[in-house]
Order: C-alpha cells, then structure tokens, then sequence
C-alpha cells in the first residue's frame, strides 16, 4: 500500500514514519506539511521520503491518511476529488460546515474519519452508548486529559463518547463543556465534559455514571501513539478499495 501522508512533521506523522521504518508492509511515497519549508521540521520529523507544502496535481498512492489540521482540510479535499484518491481524516477540531465539507465529498470517493483510531476506544465508544441505555437514571459525566499542546477542548474523542451516550438515552442529552459558577440542580440530561491539559499525557478518557450510591467508571488510557499510528494503517487497507461513503473505525472493525 501507498501512502500519502498529511501531517508528516507532527507527532503523529513521525509515529507512522517510524512504523514504515519497522518493515511494515507499506510505503510512504510523500509527506505533505505546511512547515515542509522549514528544514527543521522535517528533520525533526525523521521524514526518509520527500515532504511538500503543497499537493501535487497527480495521483501518487492508494490513500492519503491526514494527521493535519483543519486549515488543510480544503487543500485535502480538492486533491481527493481531483485525484479519486481515498481519505482517511484524522485530525479533530473540525467546525460545522468542515464536517458537511467531508459528507458531500464523500458521496465522490471514499473517506473515513474519526476522532480516535484506537480499538480500544472504538470499543468503549459502543459499551458508553449501551451503558447510558441501560442505566437510564444514571448521571453522566465525561473527564479528558491531553499534552499541554493539543489545541482543541473538548477532545474530539470526548465529543464522540459524547454522542455515543446520547444515541444510548435517545437524543435527550445536552454536552455541558466546563462546569463553571453556581447551579441550582443538575439537569438529568445534562452531561458535563471536562477537560485536562498538561504535560506530555497522549491520550486519556473517562466516562462517569453516577447512581444512588455508586459509580462506574470506564477509562481509557493510552501510552504512546502508536496505537493510532497503527489504526490509521489498518484503516487506510480497509478503505483503499472501497466505494465512494463516507466510513468511520466502526465500519474498519465490523469489516
């Protein structure tokens, strides 16, 4: 498999040019970097394939897998559309109408996003939404934490155990970012996110469910990105044949 790569000066980007280093079977024929002009960056990324600032005009690999930013998403895009090239998007961050972007191309090639390539989180994503169906008088609370230099708050992986929550209480809940001042009472529908930013911590997520009594608690942590390195590669095998939709880890998993 070919591989284009978006993001190959950042963490994430040097955590899948480290396992291309390993003899996996897989090439990186390109990075793509808005810092690419800075010698430094792409030193510092390791990077042993060439690394542009600019996509070309022509199709180069059997996918291109993003560990960008959002700012790429439009140069992303465009280049999938004019190249059929598949797309596996993996930044957070995204707003609104960036969200409906990848929707619509998606009904011309095929893209898969997620917030959170790990199995492990995928999982948990599928025991929040039954537990919240199932401990229906439960509050539910959800705590992130992350690296001091992660930009977007709350995670994108809290947003999605978020609705993960909310498909399993039928669309009655409302995200309550930060608690902040004084409350009266909680709202039975509310769920407070708090998020946690300091240090190098990759990656680690908890979801609360309060009762009379009791709490259970289901976290997950994570050690190194690896893991995402390696659900963003396994990811790419899943979608390089597939037909234009729009996919997500639970289409890879179920596969």
């Amino acid at each position: 498999m070919k591989i284009i790569l978006a993001g190959a000066c950042g963490s994430l980007g040097r955590a899948i040019t480290n396992l291309a280093e390993e003899d996996q079977d897989f090439q990186i024929v390109l990075g793509f970097d808005r810092k690419a002009s800075d010698q430094a960056a792409v030193k510092a990324g390791q990077a042993s394939f060439p690394v542009v600032d600019a996509l070309p005009e022509n199709k180069l690999a059997d996918v291109l897998i993003d560990f960008s930013l959002p700012a790429a998403l439009d140069e992303i895009l465009a280049y999938g559309k004019k190249t059929l090239t598949p797309l596996v998007l993996c930044a957070t961050g995204y707003s609104e109408a960036e969200e409906e972007k990848i929707r619509k191309t998606a009904k011309n090639l095929p893209i898969l996003k997620s917030d959170n390539l790990s199995v492990g989180i995928n999982m948990m994503e599928k025991m929040v939404e039954l537990l919240a169906g199932s401990l229906a008088d439960f509050d539910i609370e959800i705590v992130e934490s992350h690296h001091r230099n992660k930009a977007d708050a709350p995670s994108g992986t809290a947003l999605m155990l978020f609705q993960a929550a909310n498909e399993g209480r039928g669309g009655k809940l409302k995200p309550l970012p930060g608690r902040s001042g004084h409350y009266d009472s909680r709202d039975e529908n509310e769920v407070g996110i708090s998020s946690l930013r300091g240090g190098s911590v990759f990656s680690d997520h908890s979801v609360f469910f309060f009762g009379q009594d009791e709490v259970l608690e289901i976290r997950h942590s994570v050690g190194s990105n690896k893991i995402f390195a390696l659900g963003a590669i396994k990811a790419g095998r899943f979608l390089a044949d597939r037909d234009p939709g729009f996919y997500t880890m639970a289409d890879v998993l179920n596969a």
